[in-house]
């Protein structure tokens, strides 16, 4: 064994065998890093500056390793506290762990005992105290050539919450004088930080708004920056002070979810007024950023896509939120993943993650979005804008943490201000208000598994219908309405739950469950037919998630709520195919790649691909859709006896292009104009009107604004319209889907 292989397993012995004492005990010399570095033995420190410490004999030509503590959230009984740890120097990839240690508050001697062990990520150590007493940090950093320093923090003590906001703003208050030099006109390089949500942080102060104006340019120059792992960005063009700087930047990062790996710290040229330049530091590598970003953009379109099945924004939010609940966890006990890319990878993570995930998707779908986040409550969450209103959405709050395989809540789904209140959050902060109570007394706050969307419709059983003669209704996501859809008989074989009977429907059935069992009837109505049992009746089947042709029912135990077991069976014992979209709008001379899965995965046979009509839209042997004329047409993938279809809607490239300022479109305006095709409204338009383009029996597709504030009943009839753009949430959204329900609207 080579010497320096046996110094690094003794420096390893050293490192794990730090005294379980007070910081007190730590030499006073090991403050001194110039004779620490001579020292022969590791040495502890102690205080919250930054410490450099290195093994005797290390290189000195690598920086030495930096590490610096600092408390960001005090220590409450039954609250997390927060620390922003930053490490820096030495080889790459250092990792860090923290070791807590704690002693009554009345304690006559100096000894502590162990509390916890914990794994820094992102900068971000966060603990929930569960009592009172005097704690400190024990923090060790080891980089991969094996070299590494530790130190002990301050003692510190839980408090009140009261303490805890007086100590709370005065680091507001040394934050906001650190990051404005400007007060003393100072010019030079500074170093400064944000809060980030990806960091486990919670970022309240000034919540989403930055006063330098429109900051479209500013945001453009950064994310370009940003985007190319820039070392350094000018921002000459774009004068604004330090702490005006700190709070767009901010604001940026955490609207933008796909910046994951851009760090809270930066530096900063500036020149006594005006920050004039950004060294932004990052979290990867260049050449480990590629396969993450990867990754993330993977992840992300499974919800983008699975959302997409629905037809609405509603629909759309929806469909995420229950995708997220079901395929990831809450990171409890650790509460130590906030990062979407981490959570992607882990499938497990905190708020921060959740809030992250869903901004992204919401992003990717043209949904206009913003976060709240509460310190009072240590969490943060969404809100969306649906129709004009500002509605919140807690993913993470509908996805419980006695979680149970694909259960998905939904009473913190689209609720105002006054409704997310009752459901428990209170303090938050936000930039945007919610008073629209339109969703709060919804049907579907009573749902506690995943949906299943057909059209606008949900199928559900109601709380106290699910007897063994019992009812299946549907609930309309548009209006709210609820119907009795279909009624049933079945013979029970066990204990049964009736507020706990999942309903899944397909294309042509209906699933539901009863004690132990798993029936199937036909939309249309019928006698239930038993398609699977788990024979057990010391459990109740109370959770349903379809993927493919396999069902996943969860089953909950009758005498340990929290003991379950999941079971699977096939709708059809052959093999499966799934297309990735049901419909697209190309133009001519467009091309497409759709691509398929299929269940089981590993299925050997391959799939054929056709096309209704190849005039409209050509399809190849490996699934690549060419657009070749305006109209519409069916491309069909076949596995087996098994297909699934993808309609292709081909627009014109030939748009009829009205005058940009043209502000209202008279009544008759292009009647029976039967050459038009493809019409854009321009964006200062607001009222269409009666019969505008009637008798255009030629027009499919159109580009409706979010100005546009009426259209006219009769505006489009008798026109063939299949594509439209539109804004999410927009009155012309609403106004197409009552008209044409099967439009395909692209956002």
């Amino acid at each position: 064994m080579s010497r320096r292989l046996i110094f690094l397993l003794c420096a390893l012995m050293m490192l794990l065998s730090f005294p379980l004492v007070h910081a007190e005990t730590v030499p006073e010399t090991s403050g001194n890093f110039e004779q620490f570095y001579r020292i022969p033995d590791v040495t502890a420190y102690q205080g919250d500056e930054v410490i450099r410490g290195y093994l005797k004999g290390a290189s000195t030509t690598v920086e030495p390793l930096a590490l610096s503590c600092r408390m960001t959230r005090s220590a409450v009984v039954g609250q997390t506290a927060a620390w922003r740890v930053t490490v820096t120097g030495g080889l790459s990839d250092p990792s860090c762990r923290a070791l807590l240690f704690r002693q009554e508050l009345d304690a006559a001697d100096d000894q502590y005992a162990f509390v916890a062990s914990i794994s820094v990520n992102g900068g971000s150590l966060q603990y929930a105290f569960t009592e009172e007493g005097r704690y400190f940090w024990e923090l060790r950093v080891i980089d991969e050539g094996g070299e590494f320093c530790a130190f002990q923090t301050d003692a510190f003590e839980t408090c009140t919450e009261a303490e805890a906001a007086a100590q709370a703003e005065a680091f507001a208050a040394e934050e906001r004088a650190s990051a404005s030099n400007s007060a003393q006109g100072q010019a030079g390089l500074f170093e400064g930080h944000v809060e980030l949500l990806i960091e486990g942080e919670f970022p309240t102060q000034g919540m989403g708004r930055a006063n330098r104006g429109d900051l479209t340019g500013f945001n453009a120059t950064i994310l370009e920056g940003l985007e190319s792992l820039a070392t350094e960005i000018d921002l000459s063009d774009y004068p604004m002070t330090s702490s005006e700087f700190r709070l767009a930047y901010r604001t940026l990062l955490n609207s933008h979810p796909e910046l994951f790996y851009v760090s809270s710290g930066y530096s900063f040229y500036f020149d006594g007024t005006y920050v004039t330049g950004l060294l932004p530091k990052y979290k990867y590598t260049a050449d480990e950023l590629p396969e993450k970003v990867a990754m993330f953009n993977r992840e992300l379109n499974k919800i983008v896509n699975y959302a997409n099945r629905a037809n609405t924004t509603v629909g759309k939010l929806l469909l995420a939120s229950d995708y997220m609940c079901v395929h990831f966890e809450y990171d409890y006990p650790a509460f130590a993943i906030h990062s979407p890319e981490e959570m992607f990878e882990k499938g497990r993570g905190v708020c921060q993650a959740y809030t992250m995930i869903y901004s992204a998707v919401c992003n990717r779908l043209g949904i206009e979005n913003t976060t709240a986040s509460s310190d009072a409550m240590n969490h943060t969450w969404n809100l969306v804008k649906v129709n004009g209103s500002w509605y919140h959405v807690d993913v993470t709050w509908n996805d419980p943490i006695a979680d149970a395989p694909y259960r998905a809540m939904h009473n913190n789904f689209l609720r105002s201000d006054e409704g997310i209140a009752a459901e428990g959050h209170y303090n938050w902060v936000t930039s945007v208000t919610a008073t629209n109570t339109k969703y709060d007394n919804y049907f579907w706050n009573d749902i506690d598994h995943a949906v299943s969307l057909r059209g606008n419709l949900i199928y559900f059983t109601p709380h106290c219908g699910g007897y063994p003669e019992g009812r299946i209704c549907t609930g309309n996501i548009a209006n709210g309405e609820v119907k009795d859809a279909l009624s049933y008989k079945v013979k029970l074989s066990g204990s049964y739950y009736p507020d706990m009977n999942p309903v899944w429907a397909t294309s042509d059935a209906v699933y539901f469950s009863m004690a132990d069992t798993v029936y199937s009837m036909p939309l249309s109505g019928g006698t239930p037919k038993a398609v699977f049992s788990a024979n057990d009746r010391s459990e109740y089947l109370a959770y349903f998630y379809l993927s493919g042709s396999t069902m996943y029912v969860t089953a909950r135990s009758l005498k340990n709520y929290n003991s379950t077991t999941v079971y699977s069976f096939r709708l059809s014992n052959s093999a499966t195919v799934e297309l990735d979209a049901e419909r697209c709008a190309l133009e001519i001379g467009d091309a497409l790649q759709l691509t398929y899965t299929t269940d089981p995965a590993d299925t050997d046979a391959a799939v054929t691909w056709s096309s209704s009509d190849e005039s409209v839209a050509a399809v190849g042997s490996d699934g690549l859709v060419a657009a070749v004329g305006a109209g519409t047409a069916t491309v069909t993938v076949q596995l087996g006896s098994s297909t699934d279809t993808c309609t292709i809607i081909v627009t014109s490239n030939k748009v009829a292009l009205l005058p940009p300022a043209l502000q209202v479109i008279e009544d008759e305006a292009f009647e029976d104009c039967t050459w038009l095709t493809f019409v854009k409204i321009p964006n200062k338009v607001t009222h269409i009107g009666e019969e505008a383009f009637a008798e255009c029996t030629n027009l499919a597709a159109v580009r409706i604004p979010a100005s546009v504030t009426y259209i006219g009943e009769d505006a489009f009839e008798d026109c063939p319209l299949q594509y439209a753009e539109v804004a999410p949430g927009s009155y012309a959204e609403e106004w197409l889907l009552r008209h044409f329900p099967d439009i395909y609207l692209a956002y």
